[in-house]
């Protein structure tokens, strides 16, 4: 769970009764749009972004997810009711949020995807950095060595990150003085 039943419970009775059941009324009318999900710092906060239809206004609510603590950390609403305290707009969200798995999920998706993109991303930087490290290997072992004996093949793997969504490229090069790169294996 994104956010725990502890969490949820104690921000429900900051809410108060009132608040909780004017909440429920929203949700029951089916008036709000969960319309995105934004991964903050590192992936550790969840930035969640909804739409409330009260009467003939639609209201911008977000809340924050601290994914650490399964906490809401930050919350907004654009009524005028917010000021004051939580507002049924806001807490009608986080409760949508919270019954709905359907958001948890996506969420959680976001969550993985943007963890691997990471990993990637960082692989692909030591990869190009040992291959970048090898190729100046290579030119000083050129300039060390005038002679290299018939026969002596190399093949030297190269390893890059070509982003999404190709992602981890391998090429080889082949060959004795000079290196061809290979096309096809």
């Amino acid at each position: 769970m994104l956010i725990s039943k502890e969490n949820l419970q104690h921000f429900i009775e900051r809410a108060g009764t009132e608040v909780y059941k004017q909440a429920n009324q929203i949700l029951k009318n089916d008036k709000i749009v969960i319309e995105k999900f934004q991964l903050g710092w590192e992936c550790q906060y969840i930035y969640v972004y909804a739409k409330v239809v009260d009467g003939y206004r639609k209201l911008n609510v977000n809340f924050t997810i601290d994914v650490e603590e399964q906490n809401i950390e930050i919350y907004h609403c654009q009524c005028n009711y917010y000021s004051a305290k939580i507002c049924a707009h806001t807490l009608a969200c986080i409760l949508l949020f919270c019954k709905d798995e359907r958001y948890e999920k996506q969420a959680l998706q976001a969550i993985n995807e943007k963890q691997k993109e990471d990993e990637l991303e960082k692989f692909s930087h030591f990869m190009n950095e040992f291959s970048d490290e090898n190729e100046v290997l290579m030119e000083k072992e050129k300039d060390e060595y005038e002679y290299i004996p018939d026969g002596t093949v190399k093949i030297i793997p190269e390893l890059k990150y070509d982003g999404y969504p190709l992602g981890l490229i391998i090429n080889f090069k082949i060959g004795e003085k000079t290196f061809y790169k290979i096309k096809d294996i």
